[in-house]
């Protein structure tokens, strides 16, 4: 078949279109249009091999996005101000527990208070509260955004084994882990307490495998199917959600990803989108990616060689700024651009800058579509109003830029068309 345009990024396995994609498809080899399938979950995944394997014009991305590493906790109740403080007592039920904890926070143990001086400020990473109220209960210590409370455990507790057994278990209910630690303990070897405490927020933030159904292994089979052309969509997302626990999690499974397509030597799809106004994401993910861009460097375990290729990725539906856009080129990365460039101004001094051998066009179908099909579901062949408008922004004739793009697109995907 001869390819015109190649989208490198929609979503056939998507309704709207997973409905439709007969007639879509049909319409794509009218056109001269071939589109990569991506992959966003493990189900996703399979459906986009599935649909590669059918068409000719069409390949596929296998990968878990970043916001699936954003699992609701439990539900709890919204503490006073910004914080998550989980006050949910009530009544004089809150106000006695809220006077105990002050005076507690006032007359600290020694324990509580040397372990106190390693924990606050942030001293080792993460963010710790003392005397904090959790339902019915005033913690010792408590890091929110890991969910991890640690008790220290005084000569009286010896005697209320039942009652301790029966506080982890409700807060174990509401999410929180519970690590317990005596006050012998704390006193005479703080150092190994602590790197005990580090030790289990680190588990906290890795257990990947649990979080998302073991899904990792039977992605890595599909990544290695033949028509399989790169692994993601993956990076980190913090327009919603910039807790720490939740960027933790992102930056582990994006290293998975990383790790992945150097063992395969196959290119990462980049789902990178910054919080609001900002490009910190981009700039996270570039850090990550330029450590580990050599694949000698990724992970020892690896049957590495000296010499290894370095990593190819490219950042879809990018969204960043022009200097963004810049360093990210330098660094030898790629960017791809959707619909909102053919009605947005936001994007023209950046398209304008970005070196024509740098970019690829997509559509991210059934999402953006470009003009003039604002507010209809996007398909893959609208993907030709993308290069019309990169050639115009760039003052260039559309042949110019259409033979250039395809050749992108060949190179960084390695495909033979």
């Amino acid at each position: 078949m001869k390819f015109n345009y190649i989208d490198i990024h929609s979503h056939l396995n998507l309704s709207p279109l997973l409905e439709t994609k007969d007639a879509i498809l049909t319409k794509m080899r009218e056109l001269g249009v071939g589109t990569i399938t991506v992959g966003t979950t493990l189900e996703t995944s399979k459906m986009a091999v599935q649909i590669a394997e059918e068409n000719e014009n069409c390949w596929a991305t296998v990968g878990l996005h970043p916001c699936e590493c954003s699992i609701p906790s439990p539900t709890l109740p919204q503490g006073k101000g910004d914080a998550p403080g989980y006050l949910t007592g009530s009544g004089t039920q809150l106000e006695s527990l809220l006077i105990k904890a002050k005076e507690m926070r006032h007359e600290p143990t020694p324990a509580e208070d040397k372990l106190w001086q390693y924990l606050k400020g942030d001293k080792i990473g993460y963010h710790f509260r003392r005397q904090h109220i959790i339902d019915r209960f005033i913690v010792d210590f408590v890091c929110l955004a890991q969910e991890l409370v640690v008790e220290v455990d005084g000569g009286v507790h010896n005697d209320l084994q039942v009652r301790d057994d029966e506080r982890t278990k409700i807060l174990e209910s509401l999410g929180f882990g519970v690590v317990r630690f005596s006050n012998d303990e704390i006193i005479k070897d703080i150092e190994k307490v602590v790197q005990k405490i580090k030790e289990y927020l680190e588990r906290k933030v890795l257990p990947l495998g649990e979080d998302l159904g073991g899904d990792f292994a039977e992605l890595e089979k599909l990544a290695q199917h033949p028509k399989t052309v790169a692994i993601g969509e993956t990076g980190l997302d913090y327009f919603r959600d910039q807790s720490e626990t939740t960027k933790q999690k992102q930056i582990e499974l994006f290293k998975k990803h990383i790790e992945l397509a150097n063992k395969i030597e196959k290119p990462l799809m980049l789902h990178v989108r910054a919080s609001n106004g900002s490009d910190d994401a981009y700039y996270d993910a570039l850090e990550i990616l330029t450590k580990y861009s050599h694949r000698s460097t990724i992970v020892e375990s690896l049957p590495l060689k000296e010499g290894d290729a370095e990593l190819r990725a490219n950042f879809h539906f990018f969204s960043g700024s022009q200097k963004c856009m810049e360093d990210i080129v330098a660094a030898g990365f790629t960017i791809s651009v959707d619909g909102p460039i053919t009605f947005s101004h936001d994007y023209d001094e950046m398209i304008k800058a970005v070196p024509l051998d740098k970019i690829m066009i997509e559509t991210d179908a059934p999402f953006a579509a470009p003009a003039p099909y604002r507010g209809k579901p996007c398909e893959p062949w609208m993907v030709i109003e993308i290069a019309r408008k990169i050639a115009e922004l760039k003052g260039l004739d559309l042949e110019v830029v259409r033979v250039q793009l395809l050749h992108n697109t060949a190179q960084f995907f390695g495909l033979d068309f």
